[in-house]
């Protein structure tokens, strides 16, 4: 019974014409619609690849936590989209800027690895102070 249910609508589209245009019009926007999200994908994907090179020592402070950071592929990619769709863009851009204080510890200059693995193998530096003037 429902696939007749389903031929229903499948007559409707022949008999209004105007829906039948939108339609059509719709499945054949859809190879440009997917040529432009690839293209957004690939864009995501290379500034993950750089927030990883440039934000994956940074210490986890703020609203920074165990997902939401630059530490790994998967990460930054769901951080890059989160930042894309504005939810709390600013609060992570101070959090990777912020600077060895009272409040935050960090190391400057966190190349030794045995300062690394004094930190019990978590990422503790600084982050980038260009971020925010």
């Amino acid at each position: 019974m429902r696939v007749f249910r389903l031929g229903r609508l499948f007559k409707l589209f022949k008999s209004l014409k105007t829906l039948k245009i939108i339609y059509s019009t719709v499945v054949e926007t859809l190879s440009a619609i997917m040529n432009v999200g690839l293209l957004m994908f690939l864009t995501v994907m290379i500034y993950a690849v750089v927030g990883i090179a440039l934000f994956g020592s940074v210490k986890h402070s703020g609203p920074m936590n165990k997902r939401l950071n630059f530490g790994n592929f998967l990460n930054a990619f769901m951080t890059l989209i989160r930042i894309c769709t504005g939810e709390g863009w600013n609060d992570l851009m101070y959090a990777l800027s912020a600077r060895n204080s009272h409040y935050h510890s960090c190391e400057e200059d966190p190349v030794s690895y045995s300062k690394y693995v004094e930190n019990g193998f978590e990422p503790n530096s600084c982050g980038a102070n260009y971020l925010v003037t």
